[in-house]
């Protein structure tokens, strides 16, 4: 038969001292010893009373018995303070991801509101840039269309006035010569009595004459408003169909740039969507994982304790000695587990929070493709 060593004693593994104790108790009971008393040379012989052993004292019973009572005692507050701690845990995790997700939804809100804003300023920017671009061009083709159309009206009316004066020229020529004609026709037949008559049919032409120059002045200033009038509605119908066409380039242009920018921020919101739902992924995996962890570690400690009182319990009824505290040794296990598992779940706890601002990062870096419109493209806004 094998036996194991405590101390300096040497049991067998059946473990026989409680079993030797009881016989021991059975013989001494069943055969009390006597005793020899000589009372003036008689002999007489007296049964001894039995020998407690000082395990079977009610001192020893009573200390036994305290003992096994302040270690229940001090089991269920272990057990009492491990249930508190797990349960302050459990609300600790379902605190830290309940501030997690504010966080994180309301730098989601922050981001778009900022890149919305920025959208915007970039867009009045643009606008405003090519408002004062268009100004300049327009001003220009109306300065270049007023110098052109007042170049040509000047030809012209002065291309008139010279047609103007060289008819007028003619007429007179004409006339002047028509008149000496018919002036020495008249004095050669009619001398003396025709001259009067002469006279007056020379006032009734200078008359006519002067009719006619009037006449001809009239005409002349009535094709040159006409003229000038022809000129001016021309440019002004010029410069509504430059404006019309303007206006449409920069309508077609705006809805462009509106239908592009609003490609863009669906696009921003649905990767700012996505990265949050990789995120919420991430976060249930952990908190999987760490559930996982805490049940192995709970399982664990509820190991250990049971193979410390099962060590109490072996120590007490093999060696009887009832001091207490001999399976100790085990429970620092359980605090160094503990603190094990918890610098676990703080690395992970860590390395979550990088991941979440690493995240973060990317959402705040990502810039916005610019616009590029066309050289020969200008946006028309304000029309006199």
């Amino acid at each position: 038969m094998t036996t194991k060593t405590i101390g300096i004693y040497s049991a067998p593994a059946a473990i026989r001292l409680p079993e030797l104790a009881s016989e021991r108790l059975a013989s001494a009971s069943s055969k009390p010893s006597l005793i020899s008393i000589d009372y003036n040379g008689m002999q007489a012989e007296t049964a001894a009373a039995p020998i407690k052993r000082y395990e079977e004292t009610r001192q020893f019973v009573v200390q036994d018995c305290t003992h096994h009572r302040i270690l229940k005692v001090g089991h269920d507050v272990h057990h009492r303070l491990s249930e508190v701690s797990r349960s302050q845990q459990h609300q600790a995790v379902k605190e830290g991801e309940s501030r997690v997700r504010q966080e994180m939804q309301r730098a989601t809100e922050k981001r778009l509101a900022d890149l919305e804003k920025q959208l915007a300023m970039q867009h009045e920017f643009k606008i405003a840039r090519l408002k004062q671009e268009h100004e300049r061009i327009v001003q220009e083709k109306i300065l270049e269309t007023e110098t052109a159309m007042r170049k040509d009206l000047i030809e012209a009316v002065e291309k008139e006035r010279e047609d103007g004066k060289r008819r007028l020229k003619e007429k007179e020529d004409e006339l002047n010569a028509w008149w000496t004609t018919e002036a020495e026709r008249q004095v050669t037949e009619a001398r003396e009595e025709e001259r009067a008559i002469a006279a007056r049919e020379k006032q009734k032409l200078l008359e006519q004459h002067k009719r006619q120059i009037v006449e001809l002045k009239a005409e002349e200033k009535r094709i040159r408003e006409a003229a000038l009038a022809k000129l001016e509605a021309e440019k002004n119908a010029e410069l509504v169909r430059e404006l019309l066409k303007a206006r449409d380039e920069e309508r077609r242009i705006r809805e462009d740039l509106q239908q592009q920018m609003q490609l863009q921020l669906e696009k921003l919101t649905a990767e700012a969507e996505a990265k949050e739902a990789e995120l919420l992924a991430e976060i249930e995996a952990v908190e999987s994982a760490h559930a996982s962890t805490r049940q192995k570690r709970a399982a664990a400690e509820e190991e250990l304790i049971r193979i410390y009182q099962e060590f109490e319990t072996f120590i007490d009824r093999v060696l009887r000695l009832n001091t207490g505290g001999e399976g100790a040794f085990l429970l620092p296990y359980t605090d160094f587990l503990r603190g094990v598992v918890d610098a676990k779940d703080a690395e992970k706890r860590q390395q979550q929070q990088q991941q979440l601002e690493s995240r973060r990062t990317s959402i705040g870096t990502v810039t916005l493709q610019r616009v590029q419109l066309p050289s020969n493209v200008r946006l028309v806004t304000d029309f006199p």
